[in-house]
């Protein structure tokens, strides 16, 4: 899928904290790959992932413009990997040990219903 590169070092990992000991109480949460992003974060909870971002650690590579290098393509490639194969199941058994803490009735709130669909959440 993304090709032999010996240049490119990509390892997955996916963190997910989310806060359940008071649920009303919304707590900020981040996007960080490693350190936080300074990025707009308005779901309930925290995620960490190794990510390719721009090199001023600002933004994650989300490249649609198909003249882009080589390389950049690589990098949203792997970010899409990581949102499908890896950040999405790991929402899912959140969701899943969620329910051993909290009512039923309680699980949506801990997930975005809505979110901004510009950006990479687009693959989620």
């Amino acid at each position: 899928k993304l090709g032999i590169r010996h240049d490119v070092k990509l390892i997955p990992y996916v963190s997910i904290h989310v806060e359940i000991e008071d649920s009303a109480t919304l707590l900020k949460t981040q996007l960080s790959c490693g350190l936080p992003l300074p990025l707009e974060w308005n779901v309930p909870f925290s995620l960490n992932a190794n990510f390719c971002i721009e090199e001023n650690r600002r933004h994650i590579v989300w490249n649609t413009n198909s003249d882009a290098d080589v390389l950049q393509n690589i990098k949203t490639t792997w970010n899409h990997y990581m949102m499908t194969d890896l950040v999405a199941p790991a929402c899912v058994a959140m969701l899943e040990k969620l329910t051993e803490y909290v009512e039923s009735y309680q699980i949506y709130t801990y997930f975005p219903l809505k979110i901004n669909s510009t950006m990479y959440w687009k693959s989620f």
